[in-house]
């Protein structure tokens, strides 16, 4: 059994509340991993054939490697407990960025709705980079390992200041500037997905009204758009410890937590989470004004394209101060 409906990203803008917000509809079965990541699967390229004129079924490539369908087994194992759930989805960040994902959902899901969530690309640059230094720490990363860290993220933005975007991404870093590009992302989904099967919003709208958000969310998905949100809490905010032992103990270290997640109601994870950041989170560094100059210079003609294609303003992702589309 495969999924009916995909988050597709952008990673670090807020794909983990909206899943959160679709598991707790009871007409919603949602992965119990979070983001499988089935389809950019390094194996599904290794067997595509993309020479014109060749066309090979999902289950035909599947039967070249049996690696491929090993893991496409564990995949369709995730949905085994969807039951009668009208819904059946999953939430992958990296699909978006990535630059053959958009393929395989299209030959593996055609019929599955698609929600994309996007975010001020050079607040996501930076909420990635807060992000990715509490999990190197939250791991017991060295201070040399941080640094390295910290260097790479600011290398790769003047690099793509100065000389533009190169593919392929060879780093986090460049992951994270490449996933940015969202006109040319959203086009190559929109050239394979029809436009009623797509749902494109943006992190302000999650932000400023998620129950409303979910409302609509839930009528393109067609179930019960009355549905009350049981918490509005914003899950997996990128947060910087107050003391990295104490935060370690209360995520990645302690399966007893881990477990009660696994259990806990949605609302109850909400505010744990809430009092967790609150107690054992420290001052977030503010975004670096240099690097989001740069990064504005990086993404302008795509942003400016992009409210075309969706008919919003973004004229707040354009603001070199930041102060209008500010965010977790």
């Amino acid at each position: 059994m495969l999924p009916n409906c995909v988050v597709i990203g952008a990673a670090r803008s807020g794909t983990t509340s909206l899943y959160e917000y679709l598991n707790a509809h009871p007409e919603v079965f949602m992965s119990p991993v979070k983001e499988p990541d089935f389809f950019v699967n390094p194996l599904l390229n290794a067997v595509h054939c993309p020479e014109p004129g060749v066309t090979r079924t999902p289950e035909e490539e599947t039967a070249l490697k049996a690696e491929l369908k090993q893991e496409l087994g564990k995949y369709e194992s995730l949905f085994d407990g969807a039951g009668n759930a009208r819904i059946r989805g999953e939430a992958s960040a990296h699909y978006l960025g990535d630059p053959t994902a958009a393929m395989h959902l299209r030959r593996y899901v055609p019929d599955a709705r698609l929600i994309c969530v996007l975010r001020d690309p050079a607040q996501r640059m930076h909420s990635h980079f807060i992000h990715h230094m509490r999990v190197f720490s939250d791991f017991g990363s060295t201070e040399e390992e941080l640094q390295k860290l910290t260097t790479q993220f600011y290398e790769t933005v003047d690099r793509a200041y100065a000389e533009g975007y190169s593919h392929p991404a060879t780093n986090d870093a460049e992951v994270w500037v490449r996933t940015g590009f969202y006109h040319q992302h959203l086009t190559r989904f929109q050239s394979l997905f029809p436009a009623e099967q797509m749902k494109v919003f943006l992190f302000e709208d999650l932000s400023s009204d998620a129950q409303g958000l979910m409302t609509s969310v839930y009528g393109f998905l067609g179930v019960d758009d009355t549905f009350v949100l049981p918490t509005t809490e914003a899950f997996n905010a990128s947060v910087v410890p107050k003391n990295q032992a104490v935060f370690r103990f209360f995520t990645r270290n302690n399966p007893v937590m881990q477990v009660a997640r696994s259990m806990a109601p949605a609302w109850l994870r909400g505010a744990a989470m809430h009092t967790r950041n609150k107690v054992l989170a420290g001052s977030k560094p503010a975004e670096d004004d240099e690097v989001r100059r740069k990064l504005i210079h990086v993404y302008r003609e795509d942003i400016l394209q992009l409210q075309d294609l969706i008919g919003r303003d973004l004229s707040a992702w354009l603001d070199e101060s930041g102060a209008a589309s500010k965010g977790g």
